[in-house]
């Protein structure tokens, strides 16, 4: 593709509802992934009240290459793969991704939020049928900072960045209006994907699960989200409650989302300088969650 600005039009009224942005083998394990921005046409609204508007990224198993199956026009297949794999080439060893169970000789669901069967399956099912341009391929890699110019970014609505190069993010945000992100590959035993998170220090927070994960990251010039028990907005030294809860808004009588905040946005962006954030675990899971 040629024209830019047609490309780019296109986008914006969601002709194309979503690009390939990077292909390649995952800097977790070596499998075959590839990283997603959809949602594009929809930045400037959203039913999210959490995250309001953001385009969204999602980091996927390349379905082809994982014989990933897709019936016509349905979301793909995609329990099988979580059970055989525990998303380990998307995921890594974050505590809440699927976790192995000898006794049933299979991964089984953990305490991620995600219903992977929803919005990671849907996206799924349309790389599977090519219906999205590749960069590099469809369209030059330079274009894809335009794609999200003026824009929010939600880096990792499903998947963790750190198994895609920093470069690709890194240009992917020198455009947008802001940005979140977070990791829990910052502490990974795979060395490629624990390097390329401190790389992304600027764009990602390290996502915490206790006050020992908290102070481990910080010490590593990241700043830090942390996730405290359900209910627990207590002050923390150092740290800012989110101001898109509904603790925040409990305390304070209002609150904002993601897209206005922007605090998650690693060590630079809106947030440079600014103290880490904590939130209380919330949502279906979060009975799951402890420190």
């Amino acid at each position: 593709m040629d024209d830019k600005t047609q490309f780019l039009a296109d986008i914006q009224r969601g002709k194309i509802g979503g690009v390939i942005l990077w292909r390649g083998k995952s800097l977790i394990n070596g499998e075959p992934i590839v990283a997603v921005a959809c949602k594009i046409a929809d930045a400037n609204k959203s039913a999210n009240t959490k995250t309001g508007a953001m385009v969204q990224t999602f980091i996927l198993p390349d379905p082809k290459a994982h014989g990933i199956e897709c019936a016509g026009n349905r979301p793909a297949k995609i329990q099988d793969w979580l059970e055989r794999t525990g998303a380990r080439s998307i995921c890594g060893d974050c505590p809440h991704a699927w976790q192995y169970d000898p006794a049933l000789d299979r991964y089984k669901k953990g305490s991620c939020y995600v219903r992977e069967y929803q919005s990671p399956a849907a996206v799924l099912g349309a790389v599977y049928r090519e219906s999205y341009p590749v960069a590099g391929v469809d369209f030059p890699k330079r274009w894809i900072a335009d794609i999200v110019a003026g824009l929010s970014v939600r880096l990792g609505a499903y998947g963790d960045p750190a198994a895609v190069p920093a470069m690709l993010w890194a240009r992917l945000v020198s455009k947008a209006k802001s940005r979140t992100g977070y990791t829990h590959q910052w502490d990974s035993a795979h060395d490629k994907a624990r390097l390329n998170a401190f790389y992304m220090r600027a764009f990602l927070m390290a996502s915490c699960d206790s006050v020992a994960d908290y102070n481990a990251a910080t010490r590593l010039g990241f700043r830090a989200f942390l996730v405290t028990p359900r209910g627990d907005a207590s002050p923390r030294e150092n740290m800012t409650l989110c101001p898109a809860s509904s603790e925040f808004e409990q305390l304070h009588g209002r609150k904002t989302n993601c897209a206005k905040c922007g605090l998650c946005s690693g060590a630079m962006g809106k947030g440079e300088n600014k103290k880490s954030v904590f939130i209380p675990a919330h949502g279906a899971t979060a009975s799951r969650v402890g420190v």
